[in-house]
């Protein structure tokens, strides 16, 4: 026969208990595991856990067959580890295994189980009707003992716990309530987060509420930041499943029931006639609007104060470990290196300006494979300290010496944040930052750092200055095939990842025909004046449209120039219009596209900002209109 596994649990089958295997999902698998909490146990296939382990409105209700089946998505809550009930010190008799299991003070068979409900404040307080909930111990059914009739004035001591259930703590603050009901309310009056109207309007499921909850726990972000974050769903890591605290009563709140109950009753609970639902629909999409509005606020609130930068040198080397990382396969220096356009560029600026690199120290931050660290050896510099924390470090000394500048060129394995020179300053700076939509990676951050550092007075960063464009694209087709696909997959509606391809920004060269607009200027980055502060920023445009179409999305590309003190300048574009480079441009998906017409000015402004949980990551707003969408570049 089968036992249970709860740990100090013996509740078997051959007992009359109802067994329920682990779930064959690894996810809801592991969530009834970290419940079970039993160290050292690892759960097999045959692993099952018995009913009383599970609340009521964990079970389907209403089946006319009499089966206690749970529903798809239940989850164990009832465990405790109690104590048997002690009798006082006093004389008494032991029952004999083969008697019934009674208390002689009552004459009424003692009501014994091992179920224990989270909702104490409903247990009877009654002598007469004590409902003691027991955790079995032993192998042997639990011995309950008798008084003599002289000892019934005594009675039964009350139960010993050892482990409450937490009352469940406020999302937002310090406060505690008896049930998950009053937190809701309670941050919804005082914190303006209505947590169940946020569930549903955001089609979060079992696992994303856990999640949620979880992530709120252990983050700690503000309600106003938690509505912004929503597009993005921070809380979609594996370790946000884990439990942020012990027993949280939130996260035995039966979501899913609520979800199922407000679809088919109103508030009160009663169902809803046809009409009902569709006053309730309206009144929905009024409060929608007014949350909208609500939050347009927030966030321009937010704007108008911003709070400071995250500098990437604050990250520590584990944290950037995944980014140096990417940068130690060939492939990539391959892919940069055979970019003509890109590495011409920087060869034709040194070429042709030698006199400001002849007899000079040069710093070439983020060296890479050692191109540029070559060229400007060979332009003549007295020194080159070429600083890369990627493995590739190590091919880039075997190219120094192959090409007989291994006197002429320190590499300098580390981050440049981290690392010494040898030499007080340096004359020139010189390093390839950019990433896709020009600030992707963070890189330029390096290059600050550096050149606060090390720059000594009437020094030059090259490339000495930067600008980010816009403009519209009208490309019907792709749009069909990467949004609206999602609309019929084999059959199937995909809408969530319908949403989440909506908001990722793409890699991709533009074709020229597809333009809608003129190019409008978004930000320009002064490379020898700049700050950390200057990489996020909210500017305000206005797209020009050239001809009428349907407007599908934005193109986002850069331009970087080398201009100061060069007596031949050189520009670096990645626009749609000019030859492709390995960055080709950044197309911005619109998820609902409209038509434009041309002659057309469509006010609009851009937020860019590093995203909290990866700096090196973007987050890009755009509104065009009344229109509004945020991107993610990761």
């Amino acid at each position: 026969m089968t036992g249970c596994g709860a740990c100090g649990c013996t509740n078997r089958t051959e007992k009359g208990f109802k067994m329920y295997r682990f779930p064959s999902d690894a996810k809801r698998r592991k969530i009834w595991e970290n419940r079970v909490s039993r160290v050292g146990w690892k759960v097999t296939s045959s692993s099952v856990l018995c009913q009383v382990h599970f609340e009521e409105n964990q079970f389907e209700s209403g089946r006319t067959d009499g089966k206690r089946k749970l529903k798809r998505l239940a989850v164990p809550t009832v465990f405790t580890h109690r104590k048997p009930p002690r009798p006082r010190k006093s004389p008494r008799k032991r029952q004999s295994a083969n008697q019934p299991l009674v208390a002689k003070a009552s004459k009424t068979p003692a009501l014994i189980d091992h179920t224990y409900s989270t909702d104490t404040h409903q247990e009877s307080t009654s002598p007469s009707n004590t409902y003691y909930p027991v955790m079995e111990m032993n192998t042997e059914a639990v011995c309950c003992e008798t008084m003599d009739d002289d000892d019934d004035s005594e009675g039964w001591e009350e139960w010993e716990e050892k482990e409450d259930l937490e009352k469940p703590r406020c999302l937002f603050c310090e406060r505690l309530f008896d049930t998950a009901e009053a937190v809701f309310e309670h941050c919804g009056s005082e914190h303006d987060f209505n947590l169940e109207g946020f569930v549903r309007e955001n089609g979060l499921g079992f696992y994303d509420y856990i999640k949620m909850i979880n992530y709120i726990r252990k983050k700690a972000p503000r309600p106003e930041e938690l509505k912004c974050e929503v597009a993005s769903r921070p809380w979609e890591s594996e370790e946000f499943l884990l439990p942020a605290q012990v027993n949280d009563g939130l996260l035995q709140y039966d979501v899913e029931s609520l979800l199922e109950h407000l679809e088919a009753c109103g508030t009160d609970g009663k169902m809803e006639t046809a009409e009902e639902k569709v006053t309730r629909a309206e009144e929905k999409l009024s409060s929608a609007v007014s949350d909208l509005e609500r939050m347009r606020n927030v966030v321009r609130d937010l704007l108008n104060t911003p709070e400071p930068s995250v500098d990437v040198a604050s990250l520590r080397p584990s944290e950037d470990e995944a980014y140096f990382d990417s940068y130690a396969q060939l492939s990539i220096h391959e892919e940069m290196l055979k970019d003509r356009v890109r590495t011409q560029s920087y060869q034709d600026f040194i070429y042709k300006n030698k006199d400001l690199f002849k007899d000079k120290v040069v710093l070439d931050v983020g060296c890479g494979s050692g191109i540029l660290s070559l060229f400007a050896a060979h332009a003549g510099a007295c020194h080159v300290f070429a600083v890369e924390q990627a493995d590739v470090v190590h091919w880039t000394r075997e190219t120094i010496r192959e090409n007989g500048f291994d006197d002429k060129i320190t590499v300098i394995h580390g981050r440049i944040e981290d690392v010494d020179l040898p030499v007080d300053k340096v004359d020139v700076i010189i390093s390839e930052w950019m990433g896709y939509f020009l600030l992707f990676e963070s890189m330029l951050d390096s290059v600050f750092k550096a050149r606060d550092r090390w720059l000594k007075p009437g020094g030059a960063v090259y490339p000495d200055s930067c600008a980010l464009w816009l403009v519209g694209i009208g490309n019907p087709a792709g749009h069909e095939a990467q949004l609206d696909f999602w609309n019929d997959v084999y059959g199937f509606r995909m809408s969530s990842l319908r949403r989440v391809a909506a908001i990722e920004g793409r890699m991709e060269v533009v074709d020229p025909k597809h333009l809608l607009s003129q190019p409008v200027l978004v930000k320009r980055i002064d490379c020898c004046t700049g700050t950390v502060h200057d990489v996020d920023f909210v500017t305000n445009f206005s797209l020009h449209i050239t001809r009428s179409a349907q407007l599908t999305g934005l193109c986002g590309y850069f331009e970087v120039y080398f201009e100061a003190n060069c007596e031949n300048m050189v520009l670096l574009s990645t626009a749609p219009d000019k030859p492709q480079t390995h960055w080709k441009q950044t197309v911005l998906i619109w998820e609902q596209p409209f038509d434009v017409t041309a002659g057309e000015e469509i006010h609009g402004s851009l937020t860019c900002c590093k995203q909290a949980q990866d700096p090196r990551a973007l987050s890009v707003t755009i509104t065009l209109g009344s229109k509004q969408q945020t991107f993610l570049l990761q």
